[in-house]
This record gives structure tokens, sequence and C-alpha cells, in this order.
């Protein structure tokens, strides 16, 4: 059922009172199920079962240490993609290039923007503060669809690993002890998405805040798998987004959350943004952007919702290991959109209801 939260202004607190960097990313892990595992907490399913007793060890297990304290894991074959142990053949480079070619041509032929945002692995941002003997492969998947991009893909597709790699001689672009990146590494994707997109839509664009922020200690993902817990110290994340609601979100956990976000400038342009939980931190920036932005986790398109909202820009984002993660088994889950579940199938709100909001 969906929730309706029409009371209360953004503070960057994503409609639950979170007015810290910790906050939102604590919002984020409270919904997910493996997270809630690790504290020893039920894991979250329709049955309500209890997790298996030995879910946290097993979850430390997929955690090792590099260099200077970082913590690096090993879900979805994250390892196996990015040192090329695990790879797309021809056949399945060719299935994600005409997917996201596909994307990219319904959308301008409806006169809508987009883009697809691969998110790199801290891994490969990092790869100096990896173990020895630990090497990135330039066969690693999101290296090869890149490489394969085609001339009409080339403003489509955006891997920032090159800027947030640059940006670390400012600041930490990711964090020691969690999957994901800082706040500074959100805002230097942001600036790369709103770069790409200035030359077919005019968008408001935020300066980066204080370089010397205020900090606060956080326990990441990754860190809490640890016993005792592994803490790091990260800078703040408060003042973005005040003049934004979250309209509307439903109770489902990991695929298939919806959030509903309008801007009281409603003269800006619109977004649907279909997201993976690195987009926690890059709401709150693009918030400063659209008038209405509908975000759901989903790694597919989902053609129906982008057809009942109409926006005028479409946000694909994924994290890198996503491109090649096996679901099941061992072969790799490619991409189908057309043979998933539609939008009220997959988030439990028909879209009737979401245009109401």
């Amino acid at each position: 059922m969906a929730r309706d939260t029409k009371s209360g202004k953004l503070g960057f607190d994503l409609g639950a009172g979170l007015g810290t960097f910790a906050g939102a990313l604590a919002a984020m892990r409270s919904l997910t199920p493996a997270w809630q595992a690790g504290r020893g907490e039920p894991e979250a399913s329709e049955a309500g079962a209890s997790p298996e007793p030995d879910k946290r060890r097993h979850l430390r297990d997929m955690v090792f240490e590099g260099e200077d304290g970082f913590l690096f894991h090993r879900d979805h074959e994250a390892v196996e993609q990015v040192t090329g142990a695990s790879t797309f053949s021809p056949a399945q480079l060719e299935q994600w290039l005409a997917t996201v070619e596909t994307r990219k041509a319904w959308c301008d032929a409806h006169g809508i923007v987009s883009r697809f945002l691969i998110v790199p692995e801290k891994h490969v941002v990092y790869a100096d503060k990896l173990p020895d003997g630990m090497r990135i492969s330039e066969e690693r998947p999101a290296a090869k669809l890149m490489r394969a991009a085609t001339p009409f893909l080339a403003d489509h597709i955006l891997y920032p690993l090159e800027p947030l790699s640059r940006a670390r001689a400012d600041r930490e672009t990711y964090c020691r002890t969690d999957t994901h990146w800082t706040m500074h590494g959100a805002f230097v994707a942001y600036k790369e998405l709103m770069a790409s997109m200035a030359r077919e839509i005019a968008l408001d664009q935020l300066e980066e805040p204080d370089p010397a922020p205020a900090t606060e200690t956080y326990v990441g993902d990754l860190g809490l798998r640890f016993e005792p817990e592994r803490s790091e110290t990260v800078a703040s994340a408060r003042g973005f987004a005040p003049s934004c609601k979250l309209l509307l979100q439903n109770d489902k956990f990991e695929r298939g959350n919806v959030q509903v976000f309008a801007n009281e400038r409603a003269s800006m342009p619109t977004c649907v943004l279909l997201r993976d939980s690195f987009a926690y931190l890059l709401i709150p920036l693009l918030l400063e952007s659209f008038s209405r932005l509908v975000a759901v986790s989903s790694l597919s398109m989902l053609y129906d919702l982008v057809r009942a909202e109409r926006p005028d820009v479409v946000i694909v984002e994924v994290a890198e290991r996503f491109l090649g993660t096996c679901w099941t088994g061992t072969e790799i889950l490619m991409p189908q959109d057309l043979a998933q579940p539609t939008f009220a199938e997959l988030t439990g709100i028909r879209l009737e209801s979401l245009r109401e909001t």
C-alpha cells in the first residue's frame, strides 16, 4: 500500500526525518534484508522468517580489507567481474547494446532526454587500495560495454570513472566502510550527468557545497558486518532540497520501492529515475533540478511508467556489478525490459494513483 507523506518539506531527509549523510544511508539500509540480517535482525520477507544462524558470518566472509582501512565486497560477483574472470560473451554484449539503444531510441521518439548512468565499483575507483595481487581488468563487463558503444550512444551512456578518480584529490569519493560513494562522489556524478544533458535541455544545477563540511561518525554496510563494527568519519550532507516534498512512497523492500517528490518550482522539467541504492545520495541533488521526480528501484526500463508520466528526462542508474551479476546459477542475468512485470505488478501502485499525486 502506498503511503501519502504530503506533510513537511525536505531538508535532505527523503521524507523520513533524515538530516545527515548517515541518516540517508541508514534509510537505504533499513530497506535491505541483507543489512537487517547482518545486524542480527529479522530478515524482511513476506513470511517474516528469521535469517539462518550463520547469515552474519556469511556476510562477513563476503568482505575483504584493502589498504588504509578500505573495505571491499564480493557481492553479486563484483570481484569476478572487475578482474575479468566473469565477463560478457559476444552475444551478451550485443544484447546489452541492443537494450540500451532501444531505450534511447524509444525516448528520442517520444521527445524525452535519456541517460544510462553506470556507477563504477569502488574496487575500480580505488584500485590502488585493493590487496596485492588483485588487478582490475579492461575485460570487465562495464569496460567492454563502454568500448562497444556506438556513436548513437556516445552521450547516452555515462561511466564517470575518471571524474570520480580525479576528485579523490579533494576528498574521498567512496566510503571506507560502505559499498557506496560519499556525498562528494555523488556530487561528482551529478555534475557529470547534468553537464551531459545541458546541450539538450535547460536544467538548474547545484554548486558544490562547502569544501570543508561538518563531519559525523558512520558505520557503513560493510563495516557493520564486523565484530566490533568498523566506523569512519564522513562529511555531513545537510541543506539540499529545502523546497521539496515527498508526496508518496510505498512499503516495498528493494526492487519496486517508489518515491514521488515535488519541488515548489513547478516550472522546472520532470524526471523518472530508475535506480538502485546508489541513487539515495543522488536524489537530493536531482531534486534541485526537477519539479517532479518519480524514483523507482528497478534495473529494467518501465515503459508503461514513462508513457504515463511523460517526463522530460529519464535516467537509468545502475551499479557496475549489476551489469554482469548472476542472480541464480552461473548465467549472467541479461536485461529483458519487455518481459519484466508492469509498474503496478512491481510496485503495488496503480499508475492512475501515481498520477493523482
